[in-house]
């Protein structure tokens, strides 16, 4: 872990209150405006050794990365197709870059409807698979080090990313300098304000990937980054996610094994693991644009 003073990396403030220790790892508060992060934060190089394979392949879905994420292809490029709708509704072409782009499967979406796509990738393991199976122009690393050029692109799209990096205000920079002006940023977090995180407090299931999961927004703090990086916040709404029943009952196993195991069994009976369904009320959609 990187030892740094404690101080919100969103309005700077010290006012900072232990909120909840999950999994032997700190959550704090920010009292001034509400940030809640991991303290202290891992290490960049911790973070670019712990996206490889084992991320999308793990040993250990209930706390950090995918069962088999290349498994999910179906709900993963349904969400793809929806995401990519929402776009639509505010550009029609144009250069796109994804940041997190995984596997690229959004970005395989987007060039089907006219984009010129690119991406950024963390993973080896993933961003190898996008090129290697879908021909995708992806960079293997984080957005600062793919250098792209000032105003690059006309949108950029961070699908469950920004919970992830440990420095979300340089990477919002950084996303505000390869953008157009007036060009579109399109983005999904998990919000800690939400009805389930509000009603389950400690035993949020947002929280049972706290090793991975680094900082917690609501609208307000969303808004304040962004604001503090170069854009006006156009859209805030819930966003849904397609998962299995599968996926849900294998989450379950986070408050009770035996409730699990039974919805496992009952599911495989009746021959509905792999029935989709969307779940509410964890993350938020937001669209904002570059002043």
């Amino acid at each position: 872990m990187a030892e740094k003073p404690a101080a919100c990396q969103l309005c700077s403030s010290l006012d900072l209150v232990d909120m909840f220790l999950i999994d032997q790892i700190q959550l704090k508060r920010c009292r001034h405006c509400g940030l809640v992060f991991v303290f202290p934060l891992p290490a960049d190089e911790e973070l670019r050794t712990g996206y490889q394979q084992k991320y999308f392949q793990s040993g250990d879905p209930l706390h950090w990365g995918y069962e088999n994420y290349l498994a999910m292809d179906g709900e993963n490029r349904q969400t793809a197709e929806r995401r990519l709708g929402i776009l639509t509704g505010f550009l029609r072409g144009g250069s796109l870059l994804e940041v997190g782009c995984a596997t690229g499967l959004f970005m395989q979406a987007a060039q089907a409807k006219g984009f010129a796509a690119k991406g950024v990738e963390i993973s080896d393991f993933a961003a190898a698979h996008g090129r290697e199976n879908y021909k995708l122009d992806i960079f293997t690393g984080i957005l600062r080090d793919a250098r792209f050029a000032d105003a690059s692109f006309d949108a950029v799209a961070m699908w469950d990313v920004l919970e992830h990096v440990p420095a979300p205000l340089r990477d919002l920079e950084e996303v505000a300098r390869v953008l157009k002006s007036g060009g579109y940023l399109f983005l999904t977090v998990p919000n800690i304000n939400s009805f389930w995180a509000r009603i389950m407090g400690k035993n949020w299931f947002g929280f049972t990937k706290i090793r991975e999961h680094l900082f917690y927004y609501n609208r307000r703090t969303i808004t304040q980054a962004l604001s503090q990086s170069g854009f006006n916040v156009v859209r805030i709404k819930s966003s849904p996610f397609l998962v299995t029943l599968k996926f849900l009952s294998d989450k379950m196993g986070r408050y009770s094994r035996l409730l699990s195991g039974w919805s496992g069994k009952v599911l495989k009976v009746c021959r509905l693991e792999n029935k989709k369904v969307n779940f509410q009320y964890i993350d938020m959609l937001v669209v904002a644009r570059k002043r």
